[in-house]
C-alpha cells in the first residue's frame, strides 16, 4: 500500500487526539513504506491502527499505534477552586470525568429547587402590644443555584412566604391616618378574628454542611421583600357578620432574618430570628419575632 496513505492515517489519528485533548503540536509518528495490510479498530474511547510491512532487513513487521480520547472537561460541572462564580453558564459532568476524578476534590454547581419548605410558629416580641403569636409558612428556595465541595454547599435562591399577626381577644386592627394599630372592641357583637397578613419574597443565602450521611446542618440569612400587607377583621352579632379590611399598609419593604436548620433525609426542624421591625412606629406596630418549625429540604 502506498506509504503516503499510511502516513496520512497516522497523522489523522494524531491530529484527532490533539484536537480533543489540548490542541497539541502535530508530529510524524512513523513513516511506513509498502504496507501489505492496515487494520483500524475502535473500542470505547480507544482507537488502534495495525499495519503489516517489510522492514529494512526483509522481515515481516507489525506496527501498532493506539490513541485514547477522553471526553472534554470543558463542558462539565467540575471546575477549579474558585467556586465558579460565572453565572449564568452551567456545566454537566460526564461519566468518564466522574470516574477519572473520583479521588480529586472538586467544586461544582447545580440548579436547585423546592428546598427549605417551612411551616413554623412565630413568637412576637418588642413592640408587640396586643398581638398574639401565630404561624408563618412558605418556601425559601423555590429555585436557585448551589456550589458544592465535598460535604459543603453554598446556596442562593428565591422563594416566597407569609406570616400572620393575630390580634388579642377583644382587640381589632384599625387605622389612624396612615398608621395601622390595635384598638379595643367596643361595638355590639363579638370579634370572630382580626389579623394582619404580610406577604414576602425570600432571597436566601444558606450554607449547608453534611455531618454524617443524610444528616445535614444549614445556617444562613434570608432577605425578605415585604411586598404586600393586609389587615382583616370579622365580627358578628347573632347571625349577622360584618367584615372589613385595610390595604395599602406601609410596612418596611426590606427585612433580614437569620435561620438555622437540622435535617435528616429531607425532613428537619428550623429556627429563625427576625431582629428587624415589621413597621416603623409611625406606620404600625414595631414588632419583631422568632420562629421554630418544620423544614423540608428535597
Amino acid at each position: 500500500m502506498n506509504a503516503k496513505l499510511i502516513t496520512a492515517c497516522v497523522l489523522a489519528m494524531v491530529s484527532l487526539h490533539a484536537n480533543v485533548s489540548a490542541q497539541e503540536q502535530r508530529d510524524t509518528v512513523k513513516t511506513i513504506e509498502d504496507a501489505s495490510k492496515i487494520l483500524i479498530t475502535r473500542q470505547g474511547n480507544k482507537t488502534t491502527l495495525e499495519a503489516d510491512y517489510i522492514d529494512d532487513l526483509g522481515g515481516k513487521t507489525r506496527f501498532i499505534y493506539e490513541v485514547s480520547v477522553k471526553a472534554s472537561t470543558r463542558d462539565t460541572k467540575d471546575f477549579n477552586d474558585d467556586w465558579g462564580m460565572d453565572l449564568p453558564f452551567f456545566k454537566t459532568r460526564s461519566i468518564e470525568e466522574e470516574r477519572d476524578n473520583k479521588r480529586k476534590v472538586r467544586t461544582y454547581r447545580d440548579v436547585t429547587g423546592l428546598r427549605h419548605i417551612y411551616w413554623g410558629w412565630r413568637f412576637n416580641y418588642g413592640d408587640k402590644g396586643n398581638i398574639k403569636n401565630c404561624f408563618e409558612v412558605g418556601i425559601r428556595d423555590l429555585i436557585g443555584f448551589s456550589w458544592k465541595r465535598r460535604g459543603a454547599e453554598l446556596e442562593i435562591g428565591a422563594g416566597f412566604g407569609f406570616k400572620r399577626l393575630l390580634a388579642d381577644d377583644g382587640f381589632v386592627y384599625g387605622k389612624e391616618g396612615d398608621k395601622i394599630s390595635l384598638f379595643p372592641w367596643e361595638e355590639d357583637g363579638e370579634v370572630k378574628h382580626s389579623r394582619l397578613d404580610v406577604f414576602q419574597f425570600h432571597i436566601p443565602v444558606i450554607y449547608t454542611q453534611r455531618i454524617y450521611k443524610a444528616l445535614k446542618f444549614s445556617i444562613g440569612g434570608i432577605v425578605n421583600l415585604n411586598t404586600y400587607a393586609k389587615a382583616f377583621t370579622e365580627s358578628g352579632l347573632g347571625k349577622a357578620n360584618t367584615k372589613w379590611s385595610y390595604k395599602g399598609l406601609q410596612q418596611n419593604l426590606l427585612t433580614v432574618d437569620g435561620m438555622a436548620s437540622l435535617n435528616l433525609g429531607g425532613v428537619g426542624i428550623y429556627g429563625s430570628w427576625s431582629p428587624m421591625r415589621m413597621f416603623d412606629k409611625t406606620y404600625g406596630p414595631a414588632v419583631k419575632g422568632w420562629s421554630i418549625g418544620i423544614d423540608l429540604d428535597f
